[in-house]
């Protein structure tokens, strides 16, 4: 088993259940906690381009989806 290819970290909430970076996770991790954490949507695509690979795979799910549900990595 390996993070990003067949294990994916998702977010779940009483509000919601996303993908971690998508665009509701965003919104609603700024509404609880004040805090901007996605900045603009190229900040936030390039956090999930970066985080998706290497050590970490944290944003993998998110990633697939941007990509049209293609693993390009």
């Amino acid at each position: 088993n390996e993070g990003g290819r067949d294990i994916f970290l998702f977010t779940a909430t009483d509000k919601i259940f996303t993908t971690f970076y998508s665009m509701p996770y965003c919104k609603w991790y700024e509404e609880e906690t004040s805090i901007q954490v996605c900045g603009t949507e190229d900040e936030r695509k390039q956090y999930v381009e970066n985080f998706c690979s290497g050590d970490s795979s944290a944003t993998c799910a998110e990633k697939i989806i941007m990509d049209g549900w293609q693993m390009n990595y």
